[in-house]
């Protein structure tokens, strides 16, 4: 099983990828954990299903959040990161939401953010783990 930290996964990728660590600075001690038997991927779109992976959020899933009403953007992000993922990293240069920076520092959860695309930073973490 591979496993890293946080910490270390956003050093190691900090230029190449062009991450800046937004927010949440105690997550950088979580520990990404690869098991090679588990059949999700890792780091992918913001995903309910899977909630302890990299959640990333693109320029789609920016614009989901941007049309929900109060209640139920306060149900996703809750949903999103009470299975405390590893990271989330806000792609293709979106702003996120200020919520979602506040659960996220809040939480311990390290929140990340990158002007690439997001099928560009997935596919690239993906081969990282």
């Amino acid at each position: 099983m591979l496993q890293t930290s946080v910490a270390r996964l956003f050093e190691d990728n900090r230029e190449k990828l062009a991450l800046s660590w937004v927010c949440g600075k105690v997550g950088g001690e979580a520990v990404v954990r690869q098991d090679p038997i588990e059949s999700a991927a890792f780091v992918g779109h913001l995903n309910l299903i899977h909630p302890n992976r990299i959640q990333v959020i693109g320029h789609h899933e920016q614009a989901h959040i941007a049309a929900l009403e109060k209640a139920r953007l306060e149900r996703l992000i809750e949903l999103g990161l009470q299975g405390s993922p590893a990271a989330v990293l806000l792609a293709d240069g979106v702003p996120g939401h200020p919520r979602l920076a506040e659960v996220a520092e809040a939480r311990g959860i390290a929140l990340f953010a990158s002007p690439l695309p997001a099928a560009h930073l997935i596919d690239k973490l993906r081969r990282y783990l």
